[in-house]
């Protein structure tokens, strides 16, 4: 079955970069077709608040990965997970807006499409819409700042203007304590135009080619295959993430070569780097249980610090936030990492884990009582050097993929890493935490390497899998291919300093321009 039109653009994925690249298409009254393998954002109450953040977590509004063993952690395998919801990560995400430095974006080609100046124009054009708005302390986050400061990591009120390093507030995607998603944001009045057409649970299979010109895109809606088709010079864009863009590139045949005649799957054009240079920004948690109930508002998810490691060749390279228990219930899903593979290898045992933790916070007062009375100091290695790859597990679109993201294969990434819960526990233990500080239950008296073993995971921040200058050009173009591209964190050669959501935004938001500037 067919659909009923043809369209100028058919965007797979209605996450940061998707949503956000139709909003602006559709401005220029392009015929626009959005597909989306999740539900609306309104099928999930608990994204909204920004307090409830953690709660996305055990939803249906996240699809659960896991990893394949993991040398640099002794084998064990790690639960990820993507946002499946309009507004992708920006639904689920703890609402972190920063733009990062940008030279990491300049680096990522020397073309004008990257450049500094038409870049800080981009974020400016977002944040226009988006208002990120810094937020207020309460006595447990000015507590933080002062023990920061008393472990030599001066208090920094911009971010934006003097450069990350220091401690402070990062500004965050919300308005008046509920979060701003790009769903809010961007792919409402994008539907309001009348241009653009949206299909939830639409997943995607593959793209449908003559020679090796995209024409439309096959999809399984209500249980049935369909097909979406493009305009003469239309073109299909990618958004679906940096896991699941080469998943549907590979399907499609465009891959590398051994991979497409293993699965049989016929050959558009051949691509050796497609679902390679996979990156992560790795942390593992310094959890501690506190004297008191800590506050439970929306400004917890803002404080953060950058500091600089001993392996750092200038600029900071390790992020530590800050999160009270109650506010973050992901808590005690990091508590999976530290269970055998069989409990996470299996789609079932991992949807099932989180429904017992559902159930458990909301029957027993004991582990409420628990989670008002803990935070977490969580390191980030922020620019790692690891890298790993995604491939097929079959031929059939429902598997799930092979990802391998090498978490601390190089030796370098470890480093930073235990050097950042070094820094962690010097913060807990300034006198400005006396009053909320009680002890440490993570890592306690495990010994640090074998914790880093059992307990480091990802911050769901997976990218480089298209990378620009190997499988998209640019203009975001697909290298050999025409009328295809692909718009999300899968073009990053190389992570931002920061938390990537903003970049995503300016990603589809570039997308929409090098298109009105005639990079079609």
């Amino acid at each position: 079955m067919t659909t009923s039109n043809a369209y100028d653009f058919i965007i797979v994925g209605a996450g940061s970069a998707g949503s956000t690249a139709a909003y602006y298409l559709a401005q220029k009254n392009y015929s626009i077709l959005v597909l989306e393998r999740g539900k609306t954002q309104e099928q999930y109450p608990a994204s909204f608040p920004a307090s409830r953040w953690g709660e996305n977590f055990n939803s249906e509004a996240v699809y659960d990965y896991c990893t394949q063993p993991q040398s640099g952690l002794n084998g064990r395998c790690n639960l990820l997970a993507a946002g499946q919801v309009t507004g992708g990560g920006s639904t689920i995400n703890s609402m972190m807006y920063a733009r990062g430095n940008l030279n990491d974006y300049v680096a990522w080609s020397e073309s004008e499409e990257w450049s500094q100046p038409r870049l800080e124009s981009l974020f400016e054009e977002i944040e226009q819409i988006l208002k990120p708005e810094s937020l207020p302390d309460n006595a447990f986050t000015s507590a933080i700042i002062k023990a920061c400061e008393a472990s030599g990591l001066a208090y920094n009120a911009n971010f934006e203007k003097s450069g990350y390093v220091g401690t402070g507030h990062s500004l965050t995607t919300t308005i008046h304590g509920n979060r701003q998603s790009t769903d809010t944001a961007f792919l409402k009045p994008a539907l309001t135009t009348g241009m653009v057409e949206l299909l939830t649970e639409a997943h995607v299979h593959r793209i449908l080619f003559s020679d090796k010109k995209a024409m439309g895109v096959e999809y399984i809606k209500d249980g049935q295959k369909k097909i979406a088709s493009l305009k003469d010079e239309g073109e299909i864009i990618l958004s679906a993430g940096a896991l699941e863009s080469p998943k549907i590139l590979m399907l499609s045949g465009i891959g590398p070569k051994d991979m497409l005649t293993q699965f049989n799957i016929p050959e558009v054009h051949v691509n050796e780097e497609v679902g390679k240079n996979l990156a992560d920004q790795p942390d593992c948690p310094v959890s501690f249980i506190a004297l008191k109930d800590l506050p439970n508002d929306n400004n917890q998810i803002s404080i953060c610090a950058f500091a600089k490691s001993s392996l750092s060749k200038g600029e900071c390279d390790l992020q530590l936030l800050f999160i009270p228990g109650e506010v973050n219930p992901e808590l005690l899903v990091m508590g999976l990492r530290g269970f055998p593979n069989v409990f996470i290898r299996y789609r079932l045992l991992r949807i099932l884990s989180r429904i017992i933790i559902r159930w458990m916070i909301r029957l027993f007062p004991s582990l409420k009582r628990f989670l008002k009375r803990s935070f977490t100091i969580m390191p980030c290695v922020m620019k790692p050097k690891s890298r790993g790859k995604v491939t097929l597990q079959s031929a059939n679109p429902l598997d799930d993929l092979k990802i391998n993201p090498n978490y601390l294969h190089e030796q370098h990434d470890r480093l930073v890493l235990m050097e950042g819960i070094q820094l962690a526990r010097k913060i807990a233990q300034q006198s400005a935490l006396n009053a909320w500080r009680k002890r440490e239950f993570l890592p306690g008296k495990m010994e640090l390497s074998d914790y880093i073993n059992s307990f480091t995971g990802t911050t769901y921040h997976y990218a480089g899998t298209c990378a620009m200058g190997k499988v998209v050009d640019e203009k975001l173009r697909v290298i050999g291919i025409e009328n295809l591209r692909v718009a999300d964190a899968a073009i990053m050669p190389s992570l931002p300093l920061v938390t990537p959501n903003a970049a995503c935004i300016l990603i589809g938001l570039n997308l929409a321009r090098i298109i009105f500037d005639g990079g079609r």
